[in-house]
């Protein structure tokens, strides 16, 4: 798994869900913040730094799409998951929409830990600045 001295953003309402998947990454080396909902996550957005978010679609106050709206808008280059089992909508509906708002990777809930783990190792950044404003020009 690679080092994430940036820690990923965990942002999910389901306390039982969102400890068990921060106990997962803090396992396997990760480091993590986890938010009860878009609104605490947009918080933690403005005074740190994060590797990767990994968000639920629908959750009181701010939901999941209006997260990755403002993520896009404010950090372009930081990688999202998106993930939902569902609501009014089936679960694909709310995906197929995060997904075509920028999230680089949906998952439909309940998903295998190991999905979730081999996702997060693809999308982590190899350095821990994916939330600046977009990549550095390689020196001269």
């Amino acid at each position: 798994m690679p080092d994430s001295p940036t820690p990923i953003l965990l942002v999910d309402d389901d306390n039982d869900l969102r400890n068990l998947l921060e106990r997962v990454l803090l396992r396997n080396g990760l480091a993590v913040h986890a938010a009860a909902d878009g609104r605490q996550a947009i918080k933690l957005l403005a005074k740190e730094r994060f590797s990767l978010v990994v968000t639920d679609i629908i959750m009181p106050d701010v939901e999941g799409i209006e997260l990755i709206l403002k993520i896009r808008k404010d950090h372009p280059n930081l990688p999202i998951i998106a993930m939902s089992a569902g609501g009014r909508l089936n679960a694909e509906g709310y995906l197929k929409m995060a997904r075509s708002l920028g999230a680089n990777q949906i998952l439909e809930k309940p998903f295998p830990i190991d999905v979730f783990l081999s996702e997060i190792r693809r999308l982590l950044p190899p350095a821990a600045d994916a939330s600046g404003p977009g990549p550095s020009a390689p020196p001269p």
